[in-house]
């Protein structure tokens, strides 16, 4: 795998996966889509989106790792149904994601605030709500993002939930 940048995204090879991960996952069904690595320097701010040009109920399995507390993912709920669509390699605040090259995308002032969390260690999160991320650390920031594919789509949050319920009981 080659280095990893400051600032950007880069698509790694599924390959890289830890294998009893994606075989626990395929014995339920789910197929891994995409995985991905977020780099973010000290300070940097992702802006508020969805990865995707729809609002939905869509997975990932995040991870981040950062030296320092205070770099949070956020989300957020929109004011009204009109987002913009965004090329992300377009805005100077956010980078290019080749996975999602074109996603939803809102201002502070056109949604309200529901919460944000330090995702240190693998977390499923909700990449079809309006979410975005802060590092306010003074350190750099890295996070694994995995996608999956379930039946004929993308894997939503009922399914994920109702999929690995086993992993809530233990």
């Amino acid at each position: 795998m080659s280095s990893l940048p400051e600032k950007g995204h880069i698509s790694i090879n599924t390959g890289y996966i830890n294998r009893e991960l994606i075989d626990f996952m395929y014995e339920r069904g789910i197929r891994i889509k995409n995985a991905d690595v977020f780099c973010s320097p000290p300070g940097f701010e992702l802006g508020i989106h969805v990865d995707g040009i729809e609002l939905n109920t869509n997975v990932a399995i995040n991870w981040a790792y950062c030296a320092e507390s205070g770099s949070v993912m956020q989300w957020w709920k929109p004011k009204n149904d009109k987002p913009k669509i965004v090329d992300p390699s377009q805005q100077s605040d956010a980078y290019a994601i080749g996975t999602t090259p074109y996603a939803l995308g809102w201002t502070e002032d056109e949604v309200d605030f529901i919460t944000e969390v330090e995702v240190r260690q693998p977390t499923l999160v909700n990449i079809g709500v309006p979410h975005g991320m802060k590092n306010r650390t003074n350190v750099q920031r890295y996070a694994l993002s995995l996608t999956w594919k379930y039946e004929n789509g993308d894997l939503e949050w009922a399914d994920a939930v109702r999929l690995l319920d086993d992993l809530l009981v233990e």
